[in-house]
């Protein structure tokens, strides 16, 4: 891939500001010192990037603003091009006017897609940003965003000539480096990647931000490396850009004469940046314009932020300017029209700041995180700002580094033992304040006061726009084997979990037992063939391999089997496949051995091939693109901690003889077969657990065909089916189960004209419709809209019964894949049928209104979420009408205006004030739990799980909001 083209083009993707370098290798070569890159000659330039700067204005400014603009009606004359490349046809405006025009009309601005790519909530390929805008047209996926920042600047090089040296190259046939967060997981980089090729690149490699931007101080400083840094010496690259934060710990040796770098460690991924602290100020303005607790509409909330972000910048530099005023559209019910002038003085953007984010702690401050569900403007921040208590958790955690022994030191706060940097080289755009940079090394110095004469050193770096792509570029002059190199390889190492086969105890919480599979420090191209321990897989059937990384853990082995604390590792996306061996084969168990490479883009292939035959497959990790179609363990966790019973193997075989001996049997078998398992486990119905009712529906589905015997089969059948495959993912081939039981999906009922087997033909597909792909629930939404709408009936539709039709309508609400305008229009109707039956009934179609109206979905993806003007419609109707029984009400009105910090998604604050009070009129003060679900942020709580999925959990089970977003 990295084949010698003329130029070295680096592309720092930034989630605020993108640039571009490059390196003119045959410039390079004709100087003889070309291995040299402090030469003029061979040091990275800064290629100046044409872009509209203002209305019908192009200019060339050193950076491409990560903002894109999508016209209006009413934005004809913006978009009627004006660049080179760019035709009257053109739909969007990037860089420097997308931002300006963006924050005078912010519901057509695209922005932070890089923070998106990361946000596993939603479905990244999909057409979601602006995020908050109910008018789809024109709307563009996270990935899509990137790929067209990346095309502005490919059509930005190719209109100056190609390299502006002669004869024409091309950008997408250049050797190109993209540079990522060190911290983006395997999901991130493929979707980068994507991008990347969606614009056109060829010849692609990407590089972590953290390197690169060390890369561009070896570049700055080469000739005189050995006078700026020593043996020995361990260097801390701080980088905090306007989305992400990442720390990464760098040793200095000497070799022959010449300092060697090492990469020893790299931090896990933090949504922490430039952009946390603009809201923060945004927050601040709001509050001194409208009051404590007011808020304003998104627009002019989305306006602000935007002008936090430049003031942020003025205010903290050394320049003396006291305060910025900020303007912005009046919005909401406190101001109507007009704009609003606020103000923000320079003494509280540096309280917020560095009173705030970098306020000073002690080394042994834990970083406090709560699960928390969705945070401002969509995106999951971390809930702890605190920047010192994420280094300080950093260096701490790796103290057990053996690599970091000799910088391993005693804190000046209770004897704790922490990594000590000797120097910190700060990037991102947030160090421009000098004051951010000394808070940041008091805060070391602080904490190894004890040390004698110890002062952590700051590394120049006086390009903190272009630093990462300046290195980029050089990484590229490295990957030819010219430069000074990083050593390393990946901050991470890799892991497949096994079972864990001790019958002793462990100590640990929550255990987990993988077998390393590629080592920490592997380096790009390295490949890994594991014959040992020996695995064994199941040909023709479906598998899959729950895969993990650990950022901290060191010194394990290709090939070691390892048991730690499940908080050491980062679940990854899942590897599936069916490993396809002989047409007449049938399932057959192979010995394989696994083959596994660290690819140039920082990602896994990894390969599985046959002992005993020439085949061979290949894993591919399940990414969202795919598992929006097929909910992913990703959205899981499955913990030991939720029981501590552990049925043997003949237990659980004896049950499943149990179902069938009941399917084979009469009907007096079928009627005590819930019984009969209990009695054989041991153990209630409701805390039958997981890998067990797993096994168990696996003995159903051999049995599908009895199911048809006798309508009392038939019906015990589906509930039973409904109930073992609950919720439809969460558990090890759950996917696979899924596609079987779909396949009676058209065979339908049975014994139709008997009530109970109907009803529970519709309840098992409640029950696991998590697991139904979009496909399947369109195909559910329209066999259930011909009996829910009356648009929609046909004329050979049968009248149902009324316990049917509720079945239908709390089903066709658990399929959280539909479009909003479907669920809006299920709930319009669903509303009047309320209106219509009055007190009867209630409380199912309360639930189901809940489900279609919920501001937080269950499974599904957050940008399928109704709008709010319609959530806060169904509101009002409902406080409207008269209720014997509010309480099912009562909790309807808790989901549809709970308040999720979202602004673009979250009711009006003065309607969820008078939902708090209707409710705890309603209740006569029996409703505080629902209350405080409309005043706080909280996270979906175990107990509530229950009540939003409408039927108990399996035990080992967790739908854990707080896993989903991070």
């Amino acid at each position: 891939m990295n084949k010698k083209t003329r130029f070295i083009v680096g592309i720092d993707l930034g989630t605020t500001n993108s640039a571009v370098s490059y390196i003119d290798s045959e410039e390079s070569s004709s100087n003889k010192n070309k291995k040299k890159a402090h030469d003029l000659k061979n040091a990275p330039v800064v290629f100046d990037i044409p872009q509209f700067v203002d209305e019908g204005v192009v200019g060339k400014i050193s950076t491409l603003p990560s903002f894109l603009y999508i016209p209006g009606a009413y934005d004809a004359e913006i978009a009627a091009g004006g660049l080179p490349w760019q035709s009257g046809s053109e739909k969007v405006i990037t860089g420097e006017y997308a931002r300006i025009i963006g924050g005078k009309k912010p519901s057509n601005l695209v922005y932070s897609a890089k923070s998106w790519l990361c946000y596993s909530r939603v479905d990244r390929n999909a057409p979601i940003l602006p995020w908050g805008r109910e008018d789809t047209a024109g709307k563009l996926s996270p990935v899509s965003a990137s790929a067209a920042y990346l095309k502005h600047i490919i059509n930005a090089w190719n209109s100056e000539g190609g390299g502006m040296r002669g004869k024409y190259h091309p950008l997408e046939d250049e050797q190109v480096v993209v540079t990522i967060p060190a911290s983006f997981d395997e999901t991130a980089r493929e979707l980068t990647f994507k991008a990347a090729e969606l614009a056109g690149f060829k010849n692609l490699t990407m590089l972590e931000e953290p390197q690169a931007a060390f890369y561009n101080w070896i570049s700055q400083n080469e000739a005189h490396l050995g006078d700026i840094i020593k043996e020995n010496m361990l260097v801390l690259v701080f980088d905090m850009g306007g989305g992400t934060t990442d720390f990464n710990l760098i040793t200095v040796e000497e070799r022959g004469g010449r300092p060697e770098f090492k990469r020893v460690a790299v931090g896990d991924h933090l949504m922490l940046g430039g952009d946390n602290m603009d809201l923060a100020l945004a927050r601040e303005v709001e509050e001194s314009i409208f009051g404590a607790g007011q808020k304003m509409g998104i627009a002019g909330w989305t306006s602000l932020t935007h002008q936090c972000r430049k003031a942020k910048e003025t205010l903290l530099a050394e320049q003396s300017v006291n305060e910025v005023e900020v303007t912005f559209l009046g919005t909401g019910r406190s101001v109507i029209g007009g704009s609003v002038k606020g103000v923000i003085t320079a003494a509280a953007a540096k309280n917020i700041v560095l009173n705030g984010f970098f306020k000073q702690i002690g080394i042994d401050e834990d970083v406090t995180e709560r699960r928390l569900g969705f945070q401002e403007l969509g995106l999951p921040y971390v809930s702890e700002t605190a920047v010192f208590k994420h280094l300080s958790a950093f260096l701490r955690r790796h103290a057990a580094n053996p690599f970091l022994a000799p910088w391993v030191k005693t804190a000046d706060t209770g004897g704790v033992r922490a990594v000590r940097p000797d120097a910190v080289l700060f990037n991102g755009g947030v160090f421009k304040s000098s004051s951010l940079r000394k808070a940041s090394l008091d805060m070391i110095n602080h904490w190894f006061s004890a040390q004698p004469d110890f002062n952590v050193k700051e590394l120049e770096n006086d390009k903190l726009d272009h630093a990462v792509a300046l290195g980029a570029a050089y990484y590229g002059l490295v990957l030819r084997g010219e430069g000074v190199r990083i050593t390393g390889g990946t901050g991470k190492s890799y892991y497949i979990e096994v079972a864990h086969l001790s019958t002793e105890p462990s100590e640990l919480k929550s255990p987990l037992t993988s077998v390393c599979i590629l080592p920490r420090g592997a380096e790009p191209d390295s490949e890994i063939t594991l014959s040992e321990p020996e695995f064994q897989v199941m040909a023709n059937t479906p598998a899959s391999f729950n895969m993990y990384s650990s950022s901290y853990r060191v010194g394990d082995k290709p090939g070691d089997i390892v048991t730690a604390e499940q908080d050491f590792f980062f679940k990854l996306p899942p590897v599936r496949t069916i490993l396809q061996f002989g047409k007449k084969t049938g399932s057959a168990h192979l010995p394989v051995t696994l083959s596994i490479k660290l690819n140039e883009y920082g990602t896994l292939d990894i390969w599985c091939e046959s002992k005993t035959t020439p085949h061979r497959w290949r894993l591919s990790f399940q990414l969202r693109d795919a598992a929006a179609d097929d909910t992913s363990e990703e959205s899981t966790t499955t913990s030991a901690l939720t029981d501590t019973r552990t049925l043997d193997q003949q237990t659980t075989e004896q049950a499943c003889e149990a179902i069938r001996a009941a399917l084979w049997g009469n009907e007096q078998a079928l009627g005590a077969l819930t019984k009969t398992i209990t009695e054989i486990l041991g153990v209630e119905k409701d805390n039958w657990p997981l890998p067990v009712i797993r096994k168990l529906w696996d003995t159903l589905m051999e049995l599908k065909q009895r199911r048809l015997t006798t309508p009392v089969h038939e019906a015990r059948w589906l509930n039973m089916a409904g109930f073992l495959l609950r919720p439809g993912f969460g558990y090890f081939l759950d996917t696979e189960r899924i596609k079987e039981l779909w396949k009676i999906f058209s065979e339908g009922v049975k014994f139709y004209r008997d009530g109970g087997c109907s009803l529970e033909w519709w309840i098992m597909w409640r029950r696991v419709a998590g697991g139904l792909s979009e496909q399947h629930q369109d195909i559910i939404f329209k066999k259930a809209a011909q009996h829910l709408l009356p648009g929609k009936k046909k004329k050979d539709t049968s009248r149902l019964q009324i316990p049917e039709i509720l079945e239908i309508w709390m089903l066709t609400a658990s399929v959280e894949r539909l479009g909003s305008s479907v669920k809006v229009e299920l709930g319009d109707e669903l509303l009047r049928q309320i209106k219509k039956f009055g007190d009867k009934n209630t409380a199912k179609l309360m639930w189901a209104l809940s489900r279609l109206g919920g501001r937080v979905p269950f499974y599904g993806p957050v940008e399928k979420v109704i709008p709010k003007a319609a959530a806060e419609k169904w509101i009002r109707e409902i406080m409207a009408l008269k209720w014997t029984h509010p309480a099912d009400a009562a909790y309807a009105i808790s989901q549809l205006a709970r308040k999720t910090g979202d602004r673009a998604g979250d009711t009006e604050d003065t309607l969820r004030e008078e939902a708090a009070r209707w409710i705890q009129k309603v209740t006569a003060g029996a409703g505080e739990r629902y209350i405080k679900r409309l005043s706080e942020a909280l996270p979906v709580s175990f107990e509530e799980e229950r009540e939003v999925f409408g039927d108990t959990l399996p035990v080992g089970l967790i739908i854990d909001k707080g896993k989903k977003i991070k």
